[in-house]
């Protein structure tokens, strides 16, 4: 009985430092400030989630800006900000981007699924 009741106390002592050690990693992931970064005009931001350096996260926003806009709902030179994210604290596979323009500052006018950085997955 004794035994029973010693194996039982690891056994919950294990899953709650397990419980505290991935909410602390979530909070840490949350609570990071994103990196900024500008090319240009515009300013490139890279969720923490994303786990890109400053220069990773220029060259992304270079990349992406070079290739155009992607839609016909605003034009490239109204753009004043590009923002990278990795949805579920970084567990989702891919990425999202989304186009900030200067009238609508707050909300994007464009967003869309992006494949991620290789190295960001670190």
């Amino acid at each position: 009985m004794r035994l029973k009741r010693r194996v039982s106390a690891r056994i919950f002592v294990v899953i709650g430092l397990a419980l505290f050690g991935t909410c602390a990693v979530v909070a840490i992931l949350i609570a990071r400030p994103p990196v900024l970064t500008t090319t240009e005009d515009v300013t490139i931001e890279c969720a923490a989630s994303t786990a890109v350096s400053a220069d990773d996260c220029r060259s992304w926003g270079a990349t992406t800006l070079a290739a155009g806009p992607p839609s016909m709902t605003f034009e490239l030179e109204d753009l004043v900000r590009i923002a990278f994210d990795r949805p579920f604290v970084g567990l989702a596979p891919s990425c999202r981007v989304g186009y900030y323009i200067s009238r609508y500052a707050d909300e994007p006018a464009w967003s869309e699924e992006t494949s991620c950085l290789p190295g960001g997955s670190k």
